[in-house]
């Protein structure tokens, strides 16, 4: 997989839980409470990765140093709203307005990352570097996933808990 197909397809688990979440009613605590879990686990370990293995990268080129710092700050305002949805009681329509808000900002901050960090990216990497990035990210996410039990696994393990 390319770099940009990895950075495209990197923040679509996010994308669909934030949709399935919205889609919840005000009675349907438990599966909120569940999808948001999700979510922030999801949320977090994205920036991490974002953090970790591609914005150590961007400072080391002179070209893309100046990026560092407003992925960094749409990154702070992503846990930001994460902390504030966390805060908040799940069953009211305050919580579906404040995730319509991360939802804005999380897609904000994804235009920008394939508008501007992306192409001064490929245009400052070579094609090594650029590949070497793109397995790097795709094999934190592969870790990031191996440490998580499988979601099969987790609704089985309840259910038999309820039963």
């Amino acid at each position: 997989m390319t770099l940009r197909q990895t950075i495209h397809a990197a923040p679509g688990k996010t994308t669909e839980l934030i949709t399935k979440l919205s889609a919840t009613s005000n009675q349907a605590l438990k599966t909120r409470e569940s999808l948001f879990a999700q979510l922030s686990d999801e949320l977090t370990r994205y920036v991490e990765i974002e953090e970790q293995h591609f914005l150590p990268l961007l400072r080391k080129h002179s070209e893309t140093k100046g990026l560092v710092s407003d992925a960094l700050k749409g990154n702070k305002d992503l846990r930001a709203s994460l902390e504030k949805l966390s805060a908040m009681p799940k069953d009211n329509d305050e919580f579906l307005a404040e995730l319509d808000a991360l939802n804005k900002r999380f897609q904000q901050h994804l235009r920008d990352e394939r508008k501007e960090l992306l192409p001064s990216v490929l245009k400052a990497f070579s094609d090594e570097e650029a590949g070497a990035l793109a397995a790097d990210i795709q094999g934190a996410v592969a870790d990031a996933k191996k440490g998580k039990p499988d979601e099969k696994q987790e609704e089985a393990a309840q259910a038999k808990r309820k039963a």
